[in-house]
């Protein structure tokens, strides 16, 4: 502990922790009288040490400049002192914080929490799971919390050191389920009993309380709330009850009859409780709904209740636009009639109500609007353009609005008329004619933008100038995920007669089509490898085409470079790395890792070819120790070698494939290896029925070397090994 206060104590010398509102600052000095080091406060204005503070104080945290008091830590327990090194609180709890009015809040090491005053007089016993923040005189405590976060509650000591919000006094952020809430005063006395669900802070002498249901983080759950004054009074007129509560002054309400209505924070009515519904929108409309008849009817009000609508508007919608400082406009559309117009935030008409549908979109940051009217026939919509003035920018005329682009910032939209798709700018002019069946533009960086385009049934490419750069002669053009990527790799997928192939961005062919599949072009293409499909199952070409594989396989899955993991009559692999296919019967889920002689790191896997089993490398197919055993034992080479068995008899071999023992021994015993004992140090060896101890070079321990009858009598003069 010593040693980590000195480097804490370092900290404290090179950050000062001088504030806006402190003119001091800690500093840290040898005594050169004692030779003990000791913490002071410095005045910056007059460069004058305010007191001498006692070296018995581990850390010097914090301070408060307006109430003079040093949050301290003596052996890891937090206290408070005076400039003056007076004792205000004793050194004994796990948090300690100043509010407002200089009370200090305590936490004691069972997560209770305790008050002083600034004279260090204790004015609420440790008995409470929460306590507040001071404000309008009163702060609110709770008991029996189900749940509760507040990140004091957590602090190890060292996270103290890095806490730069210990004197606050502003609100703090606090997650609590459950509890008996009430508030006491500044003398602990207290005023509001714990009889409410949950409590808010005092805001201009009015709390909002939670009456009934379950408290969630200061949500009154499948409940309601009430408004209180300082004395516990409720603000809210006797027939209502608090539903919802908006930005502190603004509170939804319901009537004994189940009627909806709106409060200030005076409790006075501002919209009266006749509504089947009442919400806010954009926190400045009031939308209420009233059942007539068989429909609901809504109604629009400011926050002072004020109506902006007259009746004969039945429906409200708000579309809100924002700009590139990310400052919101409101706009409102109104239903009269059942037809839809547009007004301003304050209600003001832009439009009469002439459409069928007024819709905002992705559109409405670019300024325009969808709107709607209907056929003569009245059997179909037909869909415009309007600007938020009510201008119309492209005439009511066309079946569906598409999509909508921009290029160097000219907007313009993809619309269809009938079975046609072209497009229209701002301006109402015609930049691609209506003759194509689908038009979807593509923003890549690798060529201009451009659309993907299908006329008479087949697929191509044209600039936004209507000119062709790859000719319409595709069944179907394939993408991944982002039709904008299409372009990205120079390689896309295509369809012609049935069968796919690849062609570049300018329409050359790199595969030919002639694969009923190709499979997932980009997740080998920088391996030289296509997995494609035909009715036979699927097999491997490369990048121009050439076969590697023959599609034989039911499923291929590309391991690494070099190796494929095929499904045939059953599982096995596919060794590239030969100018021939070499198959592996089977693999099994051991492996080892090394370092090849270029210090690359390397992986090897577990194989067998003809009943006898060897490992390659992941990376490249290399073999790393040849397919000749009939069993390695230990397949992961935890110990860098393995015992193993070639032609019934045993051997040693180590992970680079070198015989460290040939096998041509009746029985070979060593130590079991695992993670948490990878050495070996002896082998124990039998031939023609004696026993001889080697070491992993492969030497002989003793001259003469099989010289014990059994291996009990060898392993006599090693106590310490194990058996294999």
């Amino acid at each position: 502990m010593k040693h980590l206060r000195k480097i804490i104590t370092l900290v404290i010398i090179l950050t000062s922790l001088s504030t806006s509102y402190a003119q001091v600052e800690i500093i840290e000095y040898e005594d050169l009288e004692t030779g003990e080091w000791r913490m002071n406060l410095l005045d910056t204005i007059s460069n004058r040490i305010i007191s001498p503070l006692r070296n018995e104080y581990d850390f010097f945290l914090d301070y408060d400049e307006t109430y003079k008091l040093i949050i301290v830590s003596k052996n890891n327990k937090i206290g408070v002192y005076s400039y003056q090194g007076k004792e205000i609180v004793e050194p004994k709890y796990k948090s300690a914080k100043i509010l407002k009015g200089g009370f200090i809040r305590v936490i004691t090491f069972d997560k209770k929490f305790g008050l002083f005053n600034k004279k260090g007089k204790q004015i609420s016993n440790a008995v409470y799971d929460y306590i507040g923040q001071f404000s309008s005189g009163m702060v609110r405590v709770a008991q029996d919390i189900d749940e509760i976060y507040l990140e004091e509650l957590d602090y190890t000591f060292e996270s103290y050191l890095d806490y730069h919000d210990i004197v606050s006094y502003e609100s703090e952020y606090i997650e609590a389920v459950g509890g008996k809430w009430g508030f006491i005063d500044e003398k602990g006395k207290g005023k509001v009993p714990l009889q409410y669900l949950y409590v808010t802070s005092f805001i201009d002498g009015k709390a909002i309380v939670c009456v009934s249901g379950y408290n969630y983080n200061g949500d009154c759950e499948n409940g309601s709330y009430d408004l209180i004054d300082r004395s516990n009074k409720s603000i809210i007129p006797d027939n209502m009850k608090i539903v919802r509560t908006y930005n502190k002054n603004r509170f939804i309400v319901k009537s004994l009859n189940n009627k909806y209505g709106v409060v200030d924070e005076n409790g006075t009515v501002i919209i009266d409780a006749i509504f089947n519904s009442v919400f806010i929108e954009a926190n400045k409309y009031i939308i209420c709904e009233i059942e007539k008849g068989d429909e609901f009817i809504r109604r629009i009000f400011n926050f002072n209740g004020k109506p902006l609508f007259d009746n004969k508007a039945t429906y409200f919608g708000i579309i809100a636009k924002e700009d590139e400082n990310y400052i919101t406009t409101n706009y409102i559309t109104y239903k009269e009639k059942e037809k839809w117009g547009l007004a301003d935030s304050s209600g003001i008409k832009i439009t009469n109500p002439i459409y069928n549908s007024i819709e905002g979109y992705n559109w409405i940051n670019n300024g325009f609007l969808m709107v709607s009217i209907k056929s003569e026939d009245s059997k179909d919509n037909y869909y415009g353009l309007i600007d938020l003035k009510g201008d119309v920018v492209i005439p009511v005329i066309y079946d569906e609005i598409l999509s909508k682009y921009s290029n160097n910032n000219e907007i313009a939209f993809v619309l269809r008329k009938g079975n046609n798709v072209g497009v229209v700018n701002v301006k109402n002019e015609i930049v691609i004619p209506f003759e194509y069946q689908e038009l979807k533009f593509i923003d890549n960086y690798n060529r201009p933008a451009s659309f993907l385009a299908k006329k008479d049934d087949k697929y191509g490419f044209i600039d936004l100038q209507n000119s062709k750069f790859i000719d319409f002669k595709y069944e179907a053009v394939f993408y991944t995920y982002d039709l904008d990527e299409i372009f990205s790799n120079n390689r896309i997928k295509v369809l012609v007669d049935g069968k796919e192939g690849v062609i570049d961005n300018s329409g050359n062919y790199i595969i030919k089509p002639k694969y009923r599949e190709i499979v997932n072009i980009n997740d080998n293409w920088s391996r030289n490898m296509v997995l494609f499909k035909t009715p036979k199952g699927m097999g491997i070409i490369d990048t121009l085409g050439n076969t590697i594989v023959d599609p034989i396989y039911a499923n291929i899955e590309v391991f690494s470079d070099s190796i494929i993991d095929c499904t045939y009559k059953e599982e096995h692999l596919v060794n590239l790395h030969t100018n021939k296919v070499q198959i592996f019967e089977e693999t099994e889920s051991h492996s080892f890792s090394y370092y090849d002689s270029d210090g690359n790191y390397q992986t090897a896997i577990l194989s067998k070819i003809n009943g006898l089993y060897g490992y390659i490398n992941k990376q490249s197919g290399a073999t790393i120790i040849p397919f000749v055993y009939q069993e390695i034992f230990d397949m992961d080479f935890i110990c860098g070698i393995s015992k193993v068995l070639k032609g019934g008899k045993y051997g040693v071999v180590d992970n680079t494939g070198k015989e460290i023992l040939s096998p041509k021994y009746e029985s070979i015993k060593m130590k079991e290896c695992d993670y948490y004992s990878s050495y070996i140090q002896y082998i124990f060896v039998k031939k023609d029925g004696k026993w001889g101890v080697f070491n992993t070079e492969g030497e002989g321990v003793f001259e003469g070397d099989f010289i014990f009858n059994t291996y009990e009598e060898a392993k006599k003069e090693f106590p310490g090994s194990e058996d294999y």
